[in-house]
């Protein structure tokens, strides 16, 4: 049967068709592209993979092979939803492929937020700071939520020229990798005690190979005038700072 996320977005659609709305904004994912792995993998002389029609930086023009992720083949139906309503109705719409979004009231599942509870608890002395089991290895463009919200502002505000213009998409991403190493690494900069200790390697972590998962920006800085602004340092401090109150909100700061 069909989750109740991909039944989501036909609903929004023919009710923007029944008003005759000019414009649609839904949220898609990077998990439509095909993530690649980063090790044992051929290269050209730039570094980057070979043998596939959109490496990354992932670009929005080019061909998408296999989706990484069932939650990834969901949204692509969507951006196919969302042209066949032009087709069919003229209703034009801007889908924004979302790469991981982090900052303050993130979801408890997300890799930040686990990587940024179990650094607090190791600076309160109440574990490693690994405990998270997180797979360190992958490359992924992390974004700000300020600056997702941003890239939504910006796609309500789009209006193309034209009498027909297209559906679009955007990738909402800042065109830089990071890994989950790099993210424990600021968090532990900001805890004098927990400098230059090295996590021990998630379950499995040697099983499997790295995968990279970057935005293009081009897109969405041309044609939506959005550009991500925060940058990882900036963002991670303003999330472990929202974690720390939340995590100790009458106990002793951490840091003192």
């Amino acid at each position: 049967s069909s989750s109740p996320e991909a039944k989501a977005d036909p609903a929004a659609a023919s009710a923007a068709a029944s008003v005759r709305l000019p414009h649609l904004v839904y949220a898609s994912s990077h998990e439509v592209y095909d993530w690649l792995s980063t090790a044992d993998a051929p290269v050209d002389r730039d570094g980057r993979p070979l043998n596939s029609p959109n490496p990354p930086p992932f670009r929005e023009d080019l061909p998408i092979t296999t989706p990484s992720t069932l939650h990834g083949t969901n949204k692509l139906m969507d951006e196919m939803l969302a042209a066949s309503y032009h087709s069919t109705h003229g209703i034009y719409s801007v889908g924004l492929r979302f790469f991981p979004v982090y900052g303050p009231w993130c979801s408890p599942d997300s890799e930040v937020y686990g990587v940024s509870v179990s650094t607090l608890d190791a600076a309160a002395g109440e574990g490693s700071g690994d405990e998270d089991g997180a797979f360190e290895g992958d490359v992924r463009d992390y974004v700000y939520i300020d600056d997702a919200v941003d890239a939504v502002l910006a796609a309500m505000q789009y209006r193309p020229g034209g009498e027909d213009p297209p559906a679009v998409v955007a990738n909402v991403g800042t065109g830089k990798g990071s890994t989950l190493r790099d993210i424990r690494e600021e968090l532990a900069g900001h805890f004098p005690g927990l400098k230059g200790q090295t996590p021990k390697a998630a379950a499995g972590e040697g099983e499997r190979r790295a995968t990279v998962s970057i935005a293009s920006a081009e897109r969405s800085e041309s044609i939506l005038g959005f550009k991500a602004r925060t940058s990882l340092r900036e963002g991670l401090a303003q999330t472990l700072e929202w974690q720390r109150d939340r995590q100790f909100p009458y106990g002793p700061d951490p840091r003192s």
